[in-house]
């Protein structure tokens, strides 16, 4: 393995590590996703890059576990993994990260234009392929429509 700074793991090795064969499970909600969470603060730039880089090649339970520890990051550099991970054809994973992306952004994380019409998009297409109109995302929806319509007041006004 790849040594990161000063010769010890990089936050993003210490965050694969403590993911890699996580059971989805009681214990997690209870501490895990704690750990997760502090892990998670202590990323860099590098981090960030290094995760949007191993993300294609991670498994379902993986993104579950990482969706859920995103629940409350309000960093600009959480949106690049938001986005890659709505890109996902399996419902329950779309589920967990549109729930976690609906908490930051009532925490304060900041989308652009570009990023709510490709998150509506996206939600559209789900709702196509499963062939239903309830994802369980659909306060993400109102979420989304709202903060969309707030962008292009806040543009429109001198």
């Amino acid at each position: 393995m790849t040594e990161g700074r000063g010769g010890r793991k990089t936050a993003f090795e210490e965050l694969d590590n403590y993911l890699t064969d996580r059971p989805f499970s009681d214990s997690w909600s209870d501490d895990g996703i704690i750990q997760a969470e502090l892990i998670l603060h202590e990323f860099r730039a590098d981090d960030w890059i290094a995760i949007i880089q191993a993300l294609p090649g991670r498994n379902d339970p993986w993104k579950l576990l990482l969706a859920d520890a995103l629940n409350s990051s309000t960093s600009q550099h959480s949106i690049d993994v938001f986005m890659l991970l709505m890109h996902t054809q399996n419902p329950e994973v779309f589920f967990y990260v549109g729930n976690s992306l609906e908490s930051s952004i009532d925490l304060g994380l900041t989308l652009s234009q570009a990023q709510i019409l490709e998150l509506q998009s996206l939600i559209a297409a789900m709702k196509e392929a499963q062939n239903t109109e309830l994802l369980g995302v659909g306060l993400l929806e109102l979420e989304l429509a709202a903060y969309s319509s707030k962008t292009r007041t806040e543009k429109d006004t001198p």
